[in-house]
């Protein structure tokens, strides 16, 4: 593709764009897109040209969920709007639902929404989605054994460390950028230079939460779909009345969630000092 056809393949993209908030937002046309996936591209030509009224179109999109009038009673996709992911408004929703392609979409836009406003609705909504989603639905396809275990644990300390450190990265101020480009700077010199070291705050601070959802997601995993680990030791002494073994394996759950939190903790305190005020509170402060 030439220039010429990439520019005005971008032109074309803006029109379309500013017809959509021209034709839909407060006071206008209001509807939940059919496919999602109108907000995810809003917030990427947000990101591109730094026009608000994007972003703001995404979320008003988003939060368009939930408002038409469904057949609640039905247990059809189609007529109680779950297949659009339209029963309710994204803020209530506590599982992920509908159709897959649909969903990934509109969660996604959500996650993208999210970092970049803070809205804490939408954060609490989007995690609560997610731990569902890896928790009670991903061991299906994860097979039996340590793997889905693993999975688990993985995602669900994924999507915390990810989007507090997209929230981190989000905060280096457009005037700062504006005068390293002046500097001579490129994007990859201002993400690595300033926004890595800005977002390790947040990166730390989501570590040691993710330390504990992770090991619920492991015993939760091994419980379900493993014939070895801790969580399928509780639940053979649990079945055997071996109460005592059962407590022994909680606690040294929590004995490896202190110590792993410690460890984290200490190494945020050496590389990231230089945010912290005061080292009165806390083991990581």
């Amino acid at each position: 593709m030439s220039f010429l056809e990439e520019l005005e393949g971008q032109q074309a993209t803006l029109k379309n764009a500013d017809l959509l908030v021209r034709t839909f937002g407060p006071g206008k046309r209001e509807v939940a897109p059919g496919h999602e996936i109108v907000e995810m591209g809003l917030v990427k030509l947000y990101r591109i040209t730094g026009r608000t009224d994007y972003l703001q179109l995404a979320k008003f999109f988003i939060d368009a969920r939930g408002k038409r009038a469904y057949d609640k009673t039905s247990k059809d996709e189609w007529k109680n709007g779950e297949y659009w992911q339209d029963d309710k408004p994204v803020t209530d929703q506590e599982e992920a639902e509908g159709h897959a392609v649909r969903a990934m979409y509109l969660y996604s836009g959500m996650t993208d929404v999210a970092a970049l406003t803070g809205d804490k609705q939408y954060i609490a909504a989007v995690d609560r989605i997610w731990n569902n989603m890896v928790a009670k639905k991903f061991y299906v396809q994860g097979g039996i054994g340590a793997v889905p275990a693993v999975l688990t644990a993985f995602l669900l300390s994924f999507f915390p460390i990810a989007v507090n450190v997209a929230t981190g990265l989000a905060t280096v101020e457009p005037e700062l950028e504006d005068v390293l480009r002046s500097l001579g700077a490129t994007r990859i010199d201002i993400v690595l230079k300033v926004g890595l070291p800005r977002s390790l705050p947040y990166f730390f601070a989501s570590l040691k939460i993710a330390i504990t959802l992770a090991f619920v997601g492991a015993v939760i995993a091994e419980t379900m779909a493993s014939n070895e680990g801790i969580g399928t030791l509780i639940v053979q002494a649990s079945s055997n009345l071996r109460i005592p073994l059962v407590f022994a394996a909680l606690t040294v759950i929590a004995v490896m969630s202190i110590v792993m939190y410690a460890g984290f903790a200490i190494i945020e305190r050496r590389t990231t000092g230089w945010a912290t005020r005061s080292t009165d509170f806390g083991i990581g402060g």
